[in-house]
């Protein structure tokens, strides 16, 4: 079916530090098979960050130097984490010239993501609460 959708994010497949190397690599194959795949049939795709730090490298795995659209999830306790992903997101592409996507994580998050230049976008659950706008809405 036709979706009209131009963009998509690869799939969150959870990858926490305490995941052995193994299961990290396994779940990056997984969401960059997909990615991949939704890409050959014309879907441009954002890089998933949001994975355990001392995964981040394997995270990488198969993503082009130069790579510049990058999404992750926001974590009010996590700010400094976030501040590393978008520094390894810039690094990797060589530029800060990046489209990096923030979604969820209230209010502290959607300020964190406005200082480092990313798109902050509203949990849906947040948005139906009234408690925050969808993107784009004014």
């Amino acid at each position: 079916a036709q979706t009209g959708a131009v963009a998509a994010a690869e799939v969150n497949f959870t990858v926490t530090d305490q995941y052995p190397a193994a299961m990290a690599l396994y779940q990056t194959y997984r969401k960059r098979w997909l990615a991949r795949y939704w890409q050959s049939l014309g879907l441009r795709i954002f890089v998933d960050l949001n994975v355990g730090e001392q995964h981040r490298e394997t995270n990488l795995l198969g993503v082009p130097s130069g790579w510049a659209a990058w999404i992750t999830r926001g974590y009010t306790k996590q700010l400094d984490a976030l501040r590393r992903e978008y520094e390894a997101a810039c690094e990797h592409a060589g530029t800060r010239e990046v489209l990096f996507v923030v979604y969820g994580g209230g209010a502290q998050v959607k300020e964190c993501a406005r200082d480092i230049g990313a798109v902050w976008i509203p949990e849906q659950r947040d948005v139906a609460k009234g408690k925050e706008k969808a993107y784009g809405e004014t």
